[in-house]
């Protein structure tokens, strides 16, 4: 019986050296992470720190300019039956 319980525990001891190096990269991991999430996304340059746009309704002047966008867009298409415009 000595014998069983010395064998399994070697067994053991083994298996925990084994899963050592995973446990401390576990570990590691966690620590990043947690990092991370105490850190904005919004406080690193250049990421997600654009102002969010505003949910007003357009003034009359901004709506004018896009529909004079909007005509030169449609004035600058080819025509549809693939001919070129006639001299």
């Amino acid at each position: 019986m000595a014998d069983l319980v010395d064998r399994i525990r070697k067994e053991l001891t083994t298996r925990i050296g084994e899963l050592r190096p995973i446990v401390d990269e576990v570990e590691r991991l966690q620590r990043a992470a947690a990092a991370l999430a105490r850190t904005s996304v919004r406080s690193l340059p250049g990421l997600g720190s654009r102002p969010v746009a505003s949910v007003e309704a357009p003034t009359a002047t901004a709506r004018a300019s896009r529909k004079r966008a909007g005509s030169a867009r449609q004035g600058a298409r080819a025509p549809a039956s693939g001919r070129g415009l006639a001299p």
